[in-house]
């Protein structure tokens, strides 16, 4: 299990989130759309884009595994999202700046995915088909 050191805007309970994720503690009923996002959000804070999609699919693949749930991950989904929330983040905002900026997010994600899909050739992969 990779260990990840606290850095930008992100704090201490995400930090520890981060960590009952990776361990498989994490009740599922707090692995929500919100926590999805927030993950990108806290793997961004720290790695490049290409680094944290890749950190963002195995966490959430090693996750899924342990709750015997890997078909319902899917890779492409995950890294599509995590493009789109690099595309919308502002590295001087903390979590919930992020979130007031960004509400259509939480609110309609998957029509936020997919009008950014539609913005260029560079952000449709596999988008479409994953939206189905």
């Amino acid at each position: 299990m990779e260990k990840y050191t606290q850095c930008g805007n992100t704090s201490k309970v995400q930090m520890e989130f981060l960590q009952h994720l990776q361990n498989g503690s994490l009740p599922i009923s707090e692995f929500t759309h919100h926590a999805h996002i927030e993950l990108a959000w806290i793997m961004l804070q720290a790695n490049p884009v290409q680094d944290a999609m890749e950190k963002v699919s195995q966490i959430i693949l090693n996750y899924v595994k342990k709750l015997g749930a890997a078909a319902k991950f899917n890779r492409a989904l995950t890294q599509n999202s995590v493009l789109l929330i690099s595309k919308r983040m502002h590295k001087d905002l903390d979590f919930e700046g992020f979130k007031r900026n960004n509400e259509d997010l939480f609110d309609d994600f998957k029509k936020a995915l997919m009008l950014f899909s539609l913005e260029g050739s560079d952000n449709r992969t596999n988008t479409i088909q994953i939206l189905k």
